[in-house]
């Protein structure tokens, strides 16, 4: 969900506009003159990604008279990068010549050609023009020479970025580049170069391994898990290194893994994710489920011997990996694999012809088009030994060879198009003059490309319908496993989240216990005694605050109140005094160590790095007859899932009884907790102080502090009972269950809203049921104090 323009932002835009307007209409003797103003708003437009506006206010300040020569450079600047950003690749190529014209000095030349150089790698990533990467090369090697050889002047002319940055920066290009051109040694050493430079800083070198993440020969799961363990600080890294690990797991096709990661996203992005992580991370869970059904089927199929199905189930794989991500992140590599497996498995000649083309689409995907050209040919040869038309695959080999340049000349070209269009009967000449059309554009042969394209456009008009060669699409009309509707599958992948975040935190409680269980018998008696004294000093005061609550309990109660004092006080010493005995036992076995009372401690502390958790192989023999089924089977439906903010499932309904061991209700922002099988009707929690009643007292104190976020506070719970904080904190949390704490917040959700400003609250827990609540308040918070809350713990 975007959020709306905050009324500082649209005061800041206005104010710079007035002042663009002033400036304008006193030709440059405003307070800042019309060139700074227009810069100042371009940067504003840059800043919130509005590169289009932002361009306008960079060219308008460019055709400004008197402008400085630094001025200018600073303008080109800007424009050469905001063009690169948009994928201009002409205007962009303009202001670089404009650029090098230009500057002169050789600070000037540093950072021209630091700045070409990165622009020229940044269209190469949309382009992926050979031409481009090796002018991006020189460029920044020129610029690193620069800055080896006047480091000084370079030093100088630096602006909010220091010397060490600013190689690390160059050093970073030249790993991408080098990668780019398979250059391996060369792009290791700059990777090495670069990390050293970064320091202690997370975030540079989590920026330098994504680098090397993109580089073909990198084992990227390694790459991928040092990621996350350098995001812990920041959830948006953290979404966007689980999203690496994934796709590293699933180009190993280890899907249970990358399923795994795709939960951890899930619970993350309950409260983190922004609409683009949900749609990512919605159309790997559908590919990754669909990828290990098929898998399943095709284990079924070499049990059974049943060639025909193994043959389809690869062929299928195939599709998946090749149609999985269209920017070609996913390796396609795999999709290679599985098709030469189905060739192989291929048990008629028309298995064998559709594998074929489906082998030459995936290298052409990879750019390699001498394999496809080879694919090509050998469908062809299949065709002609069947007596079959070739000419569909004619014309597809004759589109290959003109897209890459295959052919020496023109004539040539235009000659082998002309000898196809004439073919009897060939339907495919609007595809061979369209083809003809482009490239003579692409060349800038105008007239050449009116010819062609007229040409086609009448061949398109009285085209007829084709009848036949559908021998490949009734091939992939038949697959080894049929899919039910995505929208089903992303339900049972919601609720497989949910579940196995509940079995960590099962799993969590078993370590405890066992770690409890093995604890020696005198180390018991003597935790079992130090516990006594606590509980008997928490009866000292039943109510949430101190002083000043008193005084009015006091009041009330008069001379009753002084002989309970007296009453407390008896329990408390003796209370203490039974701690001590318990102490000293510990103490003079010497059996407790310092490493075990810090463990102790340690429960309280909320981790946050995912790499850390456990695995669990999730059960999936159920749900794939929920995802996928035969053809002739009925397809089970998995169960209904209300779904609410950024997909997030409010309810699994009871039909998930038979399927799954726990029945699990998850609110907003990812809070789950388990049902019991008998639920009682309770009362509200009672938040007055007003009433008189003897029910122990829980007080819980939430702290509200900045997060890292500008527009968002987070919120953390803390839950005592009695006065001493830390230890009464620790004895609630072995005194009560999690279900107790979650309905207790869920009651009182009406009051945090009202502390926060009516705004919404996002719930969620951590991993470890003996770690805190942790709640997000979504608000535009500056000076969050400290509040508590209070309620009766209900029988």
């Amino acid at each position: 969900m975007q959020k709306e323009p905050s009324d500082y932002a649209a005061n800041k835009e206005r104010a710079l506009r007035t002042e663009l307007e002033k400036a304008v209409r006193s030709k440059g003797k405003g307070e800042k003159g019309e060139v700074r103003a227009r810069i100042d708003l371009g940067e504003y437009l840059k800043s919130n990604k509005r590169n289009k506006e932002a361009i306008e206010e960079y060219e308008a300040a460019l055709v400004v008279d008197s402008v400085e020569n630094k001025v200018v450079l600073h303008i080109l600047d800007q424009l050469v990068t905001l063009h690169a950003q948009e994928g201009n690749h002409d205007y962009a190529m303009k202001y670089i010549d404009q650029y090098d014209k230009t500057s002169s000095s050789d600070e000037e030349v540093h950072l021209r050609e630091y700045t070409v150089g990165w622009s020229l790698l940044e269209l190469y990533r949309l382009d992926e023009n050979e031409e481009l990467i090796k002018m991006a090369k020189e460029r920044v090697v020129r610029s690193m020479d620069i800055l080896k050889n006047k480091r000084k002047e370079v030093e100088q002319s630096l602006y909010k970025e220091t010397i060490k940055q600013r190689e690390r920066s160059l050093t970073t290009h030249l790993a991408e580049i080098h990668g780019i051109l398979k250059e391996e040694k060369e792009a290791e050493e700059c990777i090495k170069s670069a990390l050293i430079l970064c320091k202690r800083s997370e975030v540079s070198k989590f920026e330098v391994l994504n680098v090397k993440y993109a580089f073909e020969w990198s084992n990227r799961v390694e790459v991928a898990q040092k990621l996350v363990k350098l995001a812990r600080r920041s959830e948006s890294r953290l979404i966007e290194a689980l999203f690496l690990l994934a796709k590293a797991h699933f180009e190993k096709e280890s899907m249970e893994n990358g399923i795994e990661d795709l939960y951890e996203i899930y619970h993350h992005s309950s409260s983190h994710g922004t609409a683009g992580n949900i749609e990512e991370l919605e159309k790997l869970a559908v590919f990754a489920y669909k990828v290990r059904a098929v898998k399943k089927r095709l284990i079924e199929c070499e049990k059974e011997k049943d060639v025909e199905g193994q043959y389809r189930c690869e062929d299928q794989l195939g599709d998946l990996f090749t149609y999985a991500d269209e920017e070609n992140i996913l390796n396609k590599e795999r999709a290679s694999i599985h098709y030469d497996e189905a060739y192989k498995l291929a048990p008629t000649r028309e298995g064998k012809k559709s594998t074929l083309s489906s082998l030459a689409v995936t290298a052409w995907t990879n750019h390699e088009y001498q394999e496809a050209i080879r694919f090509y040919e050998e469908k062809m040869k299949e065709e002609e030994d069947a007596g079959e038309d070739i000419t569909e695959t004619e014309v597809e080999i004759f589109k290959t060879k003109v897209a890459v340049d295959l052919f020496a000349t023109c004539p040539k070209m235009v000659e082998e198009a002309e000898r196809l269009a004439v073919i009897p009967g060939n339907q495919f000449v609007d595809d061979i003059y369209n083809c003809l059309a482009e490239k003579f554009e692409e060349k800038g042969r105008v007239s050449d490309w009116k010819k062609y394209k007229n040409l086609a456009d009448e061949f398109t008009k009285r085209k007829k319908p084709i009848c036949g060669k559908d021998s490949d699409k009734k091939e992939k009309e038949n697959p080894a496993v049929k899919f039910c509707d995505d929208g089903k599958i992303l339900a049972l992948f919601e609720q497989e989240s949910v579940e196995f975040h509940l079995r960590r935190i099962e799993d969590n409680q078993k370590k405890e216990e066992n770690k409890s269980m093995s604890t020696p018998r005198s180390v018991k008696k003597a935790e079992e005694a130090r516990n006594r004294g606590k509980r008997a000093r928490s009866g000292i005061n039943k109510y949430e605050d101190s002083n000043t609550h008193n005084v009015k309990r006091r009041s009330r109660r008069g001379v009753e109140l002084s002989k309970d004092n007296e009453d407390e006080g008896q329990r408390e010493k003796e209370g203490m005094e039974e701690e001590e005995r318990g102490r000293s036992m510990s103490t003079g076995a010497g059996l407790i160590s310092q490493e075990e009372e810090n463990s102790q401690n340690d429960m309280m502390v909320p981790h946050d790095s995912m790499a850390e958790q456990p695995k669990h192989q999730a059960k999936v023999e159920e749900e794939h007859e929920a995802i996928a089924a035969p053809a002739s089977t009925e397809v089970v439906q998995p169960p209904s899932i209300k779904t609410g903010r950024n997909g997030i499932a409010e309810k699994v309904t009871r039909e998930t009884e038979s399927l799954r061991a726990p029945v699990v209700t998850q609110g907003k922002g990812g809070q789950v907790a388990k049902d019991t099988k008998k639920v009682k009707e309770e009362e509200p929690i009672d938040i007055s102080d007003d009433e008189e009643d003897n029910t122990p007292v829980k007080r819980y104190q939430v702290v509200a502090t900045n997060d890292s976020n500008a527009d968002s506070i987070f919120v953390r719970v803390k839950v005592f009972m009695g006065n001493s904080k830390k230890e009464e904190e620790e004895t609630y949390m072995t005194m009560c269950p999690i279900d107790t704490l979650v309905e207790d917040l869920i009651n009182i959700k009406g009051k945090l809203q009202k502390l926060a400003g009516g705004r919404e609250c996002m719930w969620s827990y951590d991993n470890n049921i003996l770690q805190a609540i942790s709640i997000r308040v979504v608000a535009s918070l500056t000076n969050v104090q400290p509040f508590q809350l209070s309620c009766r713990v209900m029988d």
